[in-house]
């Protein structure tokens, strides 16, 4: 009896044996199932936020390049048709369709972002999206963003009248056969306050006959002092709407901080010329231009205001490059004579000069200009 009992006893203790092999197994398999699934799950996890990664890399590099040009297109542009179609021509032959490939490899795989740029809106402000696809191997995802372009309103030179060269405040004096080639006006009016000797005159824009002064209809029979042998005089006549000189002390104020570029002294003598091109708004503080040598400034088809401390043009000659506007304004101090010129040979609207300084303004020699003259201090 004992003999059985024991050996019954054997039989429990395998049949716990086989039982506790056979949980241990399933929970095993179980756990290694789990596991295997967790990482399968971490790696594709793992890869669908690099591509996200990529994607946003993608769009910020993309959005930093448009932002980039923008600000360099409004330096260049003075009006809103202009600016927009300065950059819709980068955006589209630039950036879009572009694929940037500039990542490190993600196991092994070369990853990239394709971009695509689409316009959203036609008036200002303007909205464009950027889409950006990131790529590693066979996945992909698309991060996109929305960018409103705004083109502000630069402040502009007022409508100035017809063939006028000089606008002045109180004074004018040619000498030594210096010539202003368009009519000018004096604001401040009173006797003697335009004179003119050695040959120094005042001629229409067609250089080919007298030039007009405007002044306040009672100052017309004194304001010219010229000697008596003087032919040819510039006609006097009152003007009951003369410039509002006031209108351009907005631009006047905000000249010299408009610049985004310091270039270095500009000193010409001996037998040499020199070229410079701007492609942004410039500050020097000094121009000085001896011995009948040129100073050409390239300017293309932009505006660019170019502001001096100090401009010496003892006997030189500054030509206008380019189809746009030059607007130079001379902050210090303005000499010129000699036998110079300034904008020869370009026409009244590629050349404006801002005078602040409080000396008075003199055109000697034979100076020649053909230029928009707006003073501050006159």
């Amino acid at each position: 009896m004992i003999k059985v009992l024991w050996q019954n006893e054997n039989g429990v203790s395998l049949l716990i044996v086989l039982m506790t092999l056979v949980i241990l197994t399933l929970l095993g398999t179980a756990l290694a199932t789990i596991s295997f699934a967790n990482v399968k799950l971490t790696t594709n996890d793992r890869d669908y936020q690099s591509t996200y990664y990529i994607a946003e890399a993608g769009v910020n590099q993309a959005y930093a390049q448009m932002k980039s040009q923008v600000l360099v297109t409004y330096e260049t542009r003075n009006n809103e048709e202009s600016f927009f179609s300065s950059i819709n021509d980068y955006i589209f032959s630039e950036l879009n369709n572009q694929t940037y490939k500039n990542f490190e490899k993600s196991f092994s795989e070369q990853p990239k972002a394709n971009i695509t740029i689409k316009q959203l809106t036609n008036q200002n402000p303007r909205e464009y999206k950027i889409s950006s696809e990131g790529v590693i191997g066979k996945r992909t995802r698309t991060v996109e963003k929305v960018v409103e372009v705004k083109w502000v309103s630069k402040n502009a030179v007022p409508s100035i009248p017809s063939n006028v060269a000089l606008i002045v405040r109180e004074s004018v004096t040619l000498t030594g056969s210096a010539k202003i080639n368009g009519d000018v006006q004096l604001l401040n009016g009173g006797n003697n306050k335009i004179t003119l000797n050695g040959g120094g005159n005042i001629y229409h824009s067609d250089k080919t006959s007298r030039g007009t002064v405007h002044v306040e209809s009672n100052y017309v029979d004194n304001v010219l002092d010229v000697p008596n042998w003087y032919r040819d005089s510039p006609k006097v006549v009152g003007s009951s709407s003369l410039f509002n000189l006031e209108s351009l002390n907005g631009l006047l104020n905000i000249a010299p901080s408009s610049t985004s570029n310091t270039l270095e002294n500009i000193n010409i003598s001996g037998n040499r010329d020199q070229e410079i091109s701007l492609s942004s708004n410039s500050f020097t503080e000094k121009v000085s231009i001896e011995g009948s040598n040129n100073l050409d400034i390239h300017i293309g088809d932009a505006d660019y205001h170019l502001v001096v401390d100090n401009f010496n043009l003892g006997q030189g000659h500054v030509n206008i490059i380019g189809s746009g506007t030059l607007h130079l304004h001379v902050l210090d101090t303005f000499n010129i004579g000699g036998s110079s010129t300034i904008n020869k040979n370009g026409n009244i609207n590629q050349f404006n000069l801002y005078y602040y300084g409080s000396n008075q303004f003199k055109l000697g020699g034979g100076t020649t200009d053909k230029r928009l003259t707006i003073c501050k201090r006159c």
